[in-house]
């Protein structure tokens, strides 16, 4: 029966792996543009503003969307200089967007450059950003899912604020500093993870998570600020988000915070995908995974697994384990099998 298993997870991992696309190389764009350009010279084309924002070297940036149409596709190039910046305020207050399609050239996003765009529900992140500035995505209510590339070097503050609608959330390793509001607000975001690398967590940065059921900080975090993690702000007045719980090391700055704000605490070892905890994500992971999903169908949803194995296993991030999450495991396992270099927390939880 275990062989069975086994060739059916092989067979479906088929399907399920999807390896990193490969990074954009400039030298992709190498044709002279036909003209001269000069400091914000302006271009309009398919109902996008673009203007040159830098000469040395001679790049574009979105300067406005005036396009009415409803899925928007940025270009690499135009007039064959690359594009690689979402101008600040560029799409502010676009109730017409709901699909925006950007380019591996877009290195930056700029100040409320997606600012109350409503109705915006599918958004990619480009895998060489690096850069999300001030309130980059705030009020955008209707975007239920958004992976951070793993290349990601800055959040600003509040960058994220009252997207409601988003339930999992990961903060790279290369944002050292998790700002102040980057999360307000974001009422459904039931997991929020700041992956290993992050350094310190400002006051108020997950402030207002009315939902929040999980928080996993890693030891790399050394600094958390008050009122950063766990708690509602109305009428002046703080008060504990009682569900809240923080995931982390034993002896971390998490499991301080986590004690002396009164929130509950999971020791965890961070080994995503690992169920068996040996070290290595494999088909026995995933088949420890499918026979816990059986096991739990068969016995009215009770789950045996404790609440680190379930975090291990919830690869994800839909607070269920079950045979999507073997099947990803699985896809991790093929993936590493063939070359791949990505640690589990970077495939599972970024783009």
């Amino acid at each position: 029966m275990r062989h069975r298993i086994i060739a059916a997870l092989l067979t479906a991992a088929v399907f399920c792996t999807s390896a990193p696309a490969a990074a954009f190389a400039e030298e992709d764009i190498s044709a002279e543009p036909a003209k001269e350009y000069k400091l914000n010279t302006v271009v309009e084309q398919d109902g996008i503003r673009y203007s040159i924002y830098s000469v040395e070297p001679l790049r574009f940036q979105v300067k406005k969307c005036l396009s009415d149409m409803d899925e928007i596709e940025i270009p690499e190039s135009v007039d064959d200089i690359i594009v690689d910046k979402i101008g600040d305020y560029s799409f502010e207050h676009n109730e017409n967007i709901i699909s925006v399609k950007l380019p591996d050239t877009v290195r930056t996003i700029g100040n409320h450059a997606f600012y109350c765009c409503e109705n915006l529900k599918n958004v990619n992140i480009p895998e060489n950003l690096e850069s999300i500035e001030y309130l980059g995505f705030s009020n955008c209510n209707s975007i239920s899912g958004m992976k951070l590339n793993r290349g990601l070097k800055s959040v600003g503050s509040a960058a994220f604020q009252m997207c409601e609608s988003v339930n999992a959330l990961s903060i790279p390793g290369g944002v050292e500093v998790f700002r102040d509001h980057t999360t307000h607000f974001m009422y459904d975001l039931y997991t929020l993870r700041l992956c290993s690398g992050v350094k310190e967590i400002e006051a108020t940065a997950a402030e207002n998570n009315y939902f929040q059921k999980r928080v996993m900080i890693p030891p790399s975090v050394t600094k958390i600020g008050d009122h950063s993690i766990g708690y509602l702000f109305q009428k002046g007045e703080y008060q504990g988000v009682n569900e809240a719980k923080i995931y982390g090391v034993k002896g971390s700055a998490a499991e301080k915070y986590a004690k002396e704000n009164g929130l509950g605490f999971v020791e965890f070892d961070f080994m995503y995908g690992d169920i068996n905890a040996d070290g290595d994500v494999n088909a026995n992971d995933a088949c420890l995974v499918l026979a816990e999903y059986a096991r739990s169908v068969t016995d009215d949803m009770k789950s045996s697994f404790d609440e680190a194995q379930t975090a291990r296993a919830d690869v994800n991030d839909d607070l269920e384990v079950n045979a999507v999450d073997a099947c990803v495991i699985l896809s991790y396992y093929a993936y590493i099998s063939s070359g791949g270099e990505r640690t589990p927390e970077e495939f599972f939880f970024l783009s």
